[in-house]
């Protein structure tokens, strides 16, 4: 279609709401959702429209206005859509509710940054807000918050669901014809919601999207695909995400599928997701990699199905050119994108054969998206030379709340956006991405920095230093690794989970060519690094030979380990060791086991028993933010400089794990 010419109806999220509410086709189904049951719950433009005028009418008798920030950490559903219109029909913002800590200081952090007014929580999910409110908030007292680490906040608003008692049902309370209904005065120009992102120091960052950029992420999407209004289509990522954002409702009028998740986790998403496409005939999928990989790889599912959507856009993690094997066999192309909550949408590109797609590529700019690469000085590089990515788009963030820290970093004075990866222009115009330039670990739909991780395991008592590290997994494009070191340990010891431990999701026969976006030019030039280790190293301790000529995946020769401990296949998670061999083979008979001073089973059953009790996710979610690998050393690899040296880590715990 004509980019020019792509417009949306309304210049504010109520103006697009109310485009479809009040216009031809009202009845229509709005979203719908499904869940592990089967039930289908669905709500029509009208009801959207009308219920969240309704709630905005009750946020507004309990003193919400204009300027205030109310946190929603309802989980997808129903219920969650309409008090998020609601919010914004009261002119207040809304703010992604994430809770990824068990502690709940991520999550109580951000209350704090944002100035929170209100909280809207169901009480009765297992591991929701209320469980952490409640310590802080009396239950007599949700309509009159007082809390000292919390001084904003006024009130915790309960919205339920109650299916045995309908007078008790959220979205039931809502139904009367007659109750009143409020719309406040909205300019593009305001605040409109506060998303979520990971922070260098645990915490998220608080991602400041006005009405316009919003309004502009709906006409990048519409720009990707026009879908004709009532279209089927389905997206289960989380709502107060970018990607999980309604934008192409609000755009297009579609009817929005997703999984409810009112009632926590569910064992086998990938096959609810298949399920529902074929029965509800989707045309149009908005998905992760991982999940439409689990899908593929069980042919049973996908190979005489009645139903296959036309087009599968792949986003929220790396995509791999092994992912586009779905091309012929799940639908008949795939949507590629690239893009951060603080821009939303950067390129994208359309897929019909595998062939023709090589995995760093990124696509071109998205509608309205300028692009620069920029050395080191921000000096802007010529095409086909590496740099970082920098942007600007009408869809970009206003900044992060009460960050300016942050933002000085993030944003130049011009105006432009420093993504922090690194990638080059080719001479088909298209972006090619070759990784984060930081030391942030992408695993599947969620970037972790480690710094916070690594201060909280240092704390377990016998551990010296702990470094997380991502390395290769061909479902999730990362695994965390915590490489540990300990007294009494000479060499390295790798504990691998076997695999009646590990995740549910299917292994993809893929073949990686990098350790964590590394692309094979950066580590074939690594040929100083068996140099890079300080002259009072032992040598026989790390062991590392560059051939430059090899591919990236053998170009490091497998690390000598001169001190093998006992197996660890009776610990904690069944934990293995698996022997490493340089070129002449394995160790000689005769070497001795060295003196472990160290219970290195006890150890790593006190580090996964500690990590799992820190992560609120559930114990089968595959993204868990937690180790699955520990990998115990007696001393990291240091720079020419001293200081460690965590690409070297990564090389070496991957190399343990026989990951490389």
């Amino acid at each position: 279609m004509d980019n020019d010419k792509v417009t949306v109806p309304g210049n504010t999220i109520t103006e697009l709401i109310q485009h479809w509410g009040c216009g031809p086709g009202n009845n229509t189904p709005a979203f719908v959702s499904v869940d592990s049951r089967g039930t289908r719950r669905q709500i029509s433009r009208s009801e959207v429209m009308h219920f969240s005028k309704r709630f905005a009418e009750r946020l507004r008798m309990l003193g919400i206005q204009k300027g205030h920030i109310v946190c929603n950490t309802l989980p997808n559903s129903l219920e969650r859509v309409v008090c998020e219109f609601g919010i914004l029909f009261a002119g207040a913002s809304s703010m992604n509710g994430q809770l990824l800590r068990s502690d709940g200081e991520d999550f109580l952090e951000s209350l704090r940054i944002s100035r929170c007014i209100a909280v809207i929580t169901d009480p009765t999910l297992l591991k929701g807000a209320w469980g952490i409110l409640s310590k802080e908030v009396p239950l007599g007292s949700v309509d009159c918050v007082e809390s000292e680490i919390l001084p904003h906040l006024q009130r915790v608003i309960f919205c339920q669901r109650n299916e045995s008692d309908p007078k008790q049902d959220f979205l039931y309370s809502l139904q009367d014809t007659f109750l009143p209904e409020f719309s406040a005065n909205v300019n593009a120009t305001d605040l409109a919601t506060v998303m979520t992102t990971s922070g260098s120091t645990g915490y998220s960052k608080l991602v400041k999207l006005t009405h316009s950029n919003i309004c502009h992420f709906g006409i990048q999407v519409k720009a990707i695909e026009d879908l004709t209004p009532g279209t089927h289509f389905i997206n289960c990522a989380p709502m107060g995400w970018a990607g999980g954002y309604p934008q192409w409702y609000l755009s297009c009028g579609v009817t929005r599928y997703f999984v409810d998740m009112h009632g926590g986790h569910i064992e086998n998403l990938s096959y609810l997701i298949w399920r529902t496409i074929v029965e509800e005939k989707i045309e149009y999928g908005f998905l992760s990699p991982m999940y439409v990989s689990a899908i593929c790889s069980n042919q049973s599912l996908w190979q005489d199905a009645s139903w296959k959507p036309r087009t599968l856009c792949l986003a929220g993690q790396p995509v791999k050119q092994s992912h586009l094997e779905i091309i012929g066999k799940l639908c008949e192309s795939v949507d590629i994108n690239y893009g951060a909550t603080e821009c939303n949408l950067i390129t994208t590109h359309r897929i019909r054969d595998p062939s023709q797609f090589t995995d760093t590529c990124a696509g071109y700019p998205g509608y309205g998206v300028q692009i620069k690469i920029v050395d080191q000085y921000r000096n802007e590089l010529p095409q086909g030379e590496t740099g970082e990515v920098l942007l600007r788009t009408p869809s970009l963030c206003s900044g992060y709340m009460s960050d300016e820290s942050a933002n000085r970093k993030a944003f130049t004075e011009e105006g432009w956006f420093c993504t922090d990866d690194s990638g080059y222009f080719g001479q088909d115009g298209k972006l090619y991405l070759q990784g984060r330039q930081s030391d942030s670990i992408h695993r599947g739909a969620y970037i972790l920095y480690p710094s916070w991780l690594e201060n909280k395991l240092k704390v377990v008592p016998g551990i010296k230093d702990v470094i997380v590290v991502p390395v290769p997994d061909p479902v999730l494009h990362n695994e965390i690794c915590a490489c540990v070191v300990v007294d009494g340990l000479k060499g390295i010891v790798a504990g691998n989970i076997e695999d009646d431990e590990s995740s549910s999701l299917p292994v993809i026969d893929d073949s990686l060519n990098n350790l964590d976006d590394v692309d094979s030019s950066q580590v074939r030039s690594k040929s100083h690094m068996s140099n890079s280790l300080q002259e009072n190293q032992p040598k026989e301790v790390f062991s590392s030979v560059i051939n430059q000529g090899e591919q990236s995946q053998k170009t490091f020769d497998k690390i000598r380990v001169q001190g093998q401990s006992k197996s660890l296949s009776t610990s904690y998670n069944k934990t293995q060791v698996k022997a490493i061999t340089d070129d002449k083979g394995p160790m000689p008979s005769h070497y001795s086991e060295p003196q472990q001073n160290v219970d290195l089973e006890q150890l790593e059953k006190q580090l996964r028993k500690y990590a799992d009790s820190i992560e609120v996710l559930h114990k089968s979610d595959a993204m868990r933010l937690v180790p699955k690998y520990y990998v115990f050393m007696d001393k990291y690899p240091l720079t020419d400089t001293g200081k460690t040296s965590r690409k070297e880590i990564k090389i070496m715990a991957a190399s343990a794990l026989h990951l490389s």
